[in-house]
Parts: structure tokens; sequence; C-alpha cells
């Protein structure tokens, strides 16, 4: 039994026969992918994630290799908290190569028991950045416990740089233009972007705006608000955010 990051005890994370969303064939969704599985091979990683995040709060999942990547990724967004968060706040790497460690699960309260329930024993985290801007998070995740080697490290370190330069180079003017400089539609007719994932969590973003407009507060507060409300009502995240957008849910002043 553990206890999931929505405060309740359960039987560990169901992720037989859980899949990442379908794959994007657009050429910079293939890139990303490309650069993120040639680091997750040569560091011995058994899966990694790219999240790209704001000193607001505001968190984007922009690729995840596999489901245990996509779910050590999600507990963390729900929890607001985990090894993903602290590299990006630090600036710097934090690795944890035993997840059973004590430290771990007295510094991140439940993720270390929901990630091992996973299957991750232990994960390595590094920040993307641009000169001393730090904008997202490359995560990478091993099935067995263990330091990564000197050049494992160097590896690592090196893969977050390129991740980094793929991320920035198709955000910018140049995301969504194919190499015949032909336009990449998304469905709705809307050129493409990075935000344009199949992993985006849009509803919790614009149900953090519409909360922050109703209690008057930041965009990190209201997510500590809908934090709250999900870890009392052990319900999950996005279906706080769907509560919230659908109008069926409203905040209060004093919920912060």
């Amino acid at each position: 039994m553990t206890s999931s990051a929505s405060g309740h005890e359960d039987d560990g994370p169901e992720l037989t026969g859980r899949s990442v969303p379908a794959a994007d064939s657009s050429p910079s969704r293939v890139l990303l992918s490309q650069a993120c599985d040639a680091v997750t091979s040569s560091t011995n990683a058994d899966g990694g994630a790219v999240t790209l995040m704001a000193p607001s709060g505001a968190r984007e999942l922009v690729y995840a290799s596999n489901a245990v990547a996509h779910y050590l990724d999600d507990i963390q967004f729900t929890a607001g908290l985990g090894p993903c968060l602290d590299a990006f706040s630090s600036g710097q790497p934090v690795l944890c190569p035993d997840l059973r460690r004590k430290e771990y699960e007295h510094r991140w309260l439940a993720f270390a028991n929901d990630a091992t329930a996973a299957g991750a024993a232990a994960v390595f985290t590094f920040p993307l950045r641009v000169a001393s801007t730090v904008f997202g998070v490359l995560e990478l995740y091993r099935t067995r416990a263990g330091d990564p080697t000197p050049d494992e490290y160097a590896a690592m370190e090196r893969g977050a740089d390129i991740v980094g330069q793929v991320v920035l180079t198709y955000f910018g003017a140049g995301d969504g233009i194919d190499g015949n400089g032909a336009e990449e539609l998304n469905q709705d007719g809307h050129r493409r972007g990075i935000w344009d994932s199949e992993f985006s969590r849009p509803q919790i973003n614009y149900a953090a705006g519409m909360v922050s407009v109703q209690l008057d507060v930041t965009f990190a507060d209201a997510l500590s608000a809908m934090r709250a409300r999900a870890y009392l009502e052990q319900r999950s995240l996005t279906e706080i955010a769907d509560d919230v957008v659908a109008h069926r849910t409203t905040f209060t002043q004093g919920e912060t």
C-alpha cells in the first residue's frame, strides 16, 4: 500500500497497459523525441520527460518517453513538489540515486513512494536554461538504484543542453514550419507550436487563471488552492480544473 499524491492510500499506480498519448508526427515534435531518446539511451536511463516551467507556477509537459516517465511528471505536477520542481527553483541538477531512502520520503512526502510503486528506483533532473534563466527541466529515471558514473553524469548535462536548444529553437519563430517552408496547422486551423502538445494540460492552467480572478491572488497561489482542494477531496488536479472550467465549482476567499 502506498500513499498517493492525492493523500489517500491505494495499491500503487496501475500503469499496466497505460501508454503516453499518441505520438505527434510534426517535425518539431519528432526532433524533440529523437533528442530525448538519444539522451535516455546514452545515459542508460529507462525513460525521460521534458517539462517547461515558469516562476508563476505555469507548467507544461512537452515530452514523455513512456507511461512511467509521464506518471512521474504527473504526480509532481499534482502535488506541487518533487525533484523536477527543485531543479527548476534551484537551477541545479537534483540527483536521487535511490528513492527508497528516507530522506527523499521526508523531502517530498508521497512522491518517493508513488514513484517507486510505479517502477522508478532513481530519478535525475537537470534544469534547461538560456544564459542564467531556467525555463524547464529534463527528467530521467531508472528502474535500478545507483549513482550515475562520471561519464553518464556528463552525458546527462550535455543532453540537457541539447534538449534545451531544441526546445528554444522550435518554441521560437521556426516552430510549426516544415522543411519546405509550409506551415503546420493544428486541428483548429491555427499554427502549431510547442504548446500544441499531446501531453499538454491546458485546462489546469486555464482553471488556475480563473481561480486567480475569483480569489484575487497570483497564478501560483491559485494553483496552491486547487491542489489543496484536490487533496482534501481526494481527487486529481485535472478533475478540479475540469469543474472550474465548466463552472461546476468556484473558489471563495479564505481557500489560499
